[in-house]
């Protein structure tokens, strides 16, 4: 096939402007009679992946890529042995995106070509071939799976752990490049990609944990991940059903779900009110202004998360407490009391 000929990817890296790469891939992803797995499929088949997600120079490039169940392989900056590493990445991105077909259909999300992918309900399906659930009502998904991010994220799922050293010698994720330079999405897709990459370890765990979890746990997990937790969850079950091959994770997905949002009601987590703003804590807890302020918040944050229906009055006692607790235990730092200055 001559789109396979290298010259003709050469001429394309070269001649088509990256914003028109990404329109075209924009059209794939959510056009009007888009199906994104085959489209993007073809990308890989056709050996265009480095023509489309292009890669800054390999002396930027530090890390691990994803080969056959996403064995991770040290990126080389040979330019043989680096490219022969991308094909394999490439080929593994096909065997993702099936995993994600195979995936979307065990949870029997509804695919759609308006932005997102729903989960009506989210439980199994007894014998007639009817959703029920044994635990818990059908609930309604509140944050949706974005279908347009969650298929970049999968495609790129090989890439996850592969970094490179940006112009001002920051150490940043190569995906956030790929989106960002490649296809020349919004800065808020490449935010997004970048909270997914970011919270994917610790999803991972939290499908792997079975025991000890608690509302802390996932709850500042899914203030990380923000709206995209149910994204990353979609990312991080197809992550261990490659490296892994075992089905059980499709039925565990469903049960972190489940917990999440029926059983520990933490979905949109994030949004919640903090009791005391900034102001309050200084006054309560009589501290100076500073970042020490910002210790206070996160342990309130975490109190309520662990607390749903505490009140200001158990929230604030427990805040004196941790101060004496901090100061006590940590002599060397800065007096907090303002009455310590007069």
């Amino acid at each position: 096939m001559a789109c396979k000929h290298p010259k003709i990817h050469d001429e394309l890296r070269r001649k088509v402007s990256r914003e028109r790469v990404g329109k075209e891939l924009e059209g794939m992803l959510s056009g009007k009679h888009a199906n994104p797995i085959k489209a993007m499929d073809l990308i890989c088949a056709m050996n265009l992946g480095d023509s489309v997600f292009y890669l800054p120079s390999n002396t930027d490039l530090i890390g691990t890529v994803g080969q056959q169940g996403l064995k991770p392989v040290i990126y080389t900056l040979q330019q043989e042995t680096s490219s022969r590493i991308r094909d394999c990445a490439w080929d593994e991105t096909r065997r993702c995106l099936k995993v994600l077909s195979f995936l979307l259909d065990e949870l029997n999300i509804q695919r759609s070509n308006v932005g997102s992918l729903t989960i009506p309900m989210i439980n199994d399906k007894d014998a007639s071939g009817t959703t029920t659930s044994a635990t818990a009502p059908s609930v309604a998904i509140i944050t949706p799976v974005d279908s347009r991010l969650v298929y970049l994220a999968v495609f790129l799922l090989p890439y996850s752990k592969l970094l490179y050293i940006d112009k001002k010698q920051r150490t940043k994720n190569v995906v956030e490049y790929m989106i960002q330079e490649g296809i020349k999405f919004k800065n808020k897709d490449v935010q997004c990609l970048s909270l997914v990459i970011g919270t994917l370890d610790d999803m991972t765990q939290l499908l792997q944990q079975t025991a000890n979890i608690t509302r802390l746990q996932i709850g500042l997990l899914l203030r990380a991940a923000r709206g995209m937790w149910t994204t990353v969850l979609i990312v991080a079950t197809v992550s261990l059903l490659r490296s892994e091959s075992d089905r059980l994770w499709c039925a565990r997905a469903k049960e972190v779900y489940e917990t999440i949002v029926v059983k520990m009601n933490l979905d949109e987590c994030w949004k919640t009110k903090p009791l005391m703003n900034g102001k309050s804590l200084i006054q309560a807890l009589d501290l100076d202004r500073g970042p020490q302020v910002g210790v206070y918040m996160e342990e309130q944050v975490k109190w309520i998360l662990i607390n749903p229906t505490g009140t200001i009055e158990e929230l604030q006692r427990f805040l004196k407490a941790f101060k004496y607790t901090r100061e006590s235990k940590d002599v060397s730092i800065e007096p907090v009391s303002k009455k310590a200055h007069h």
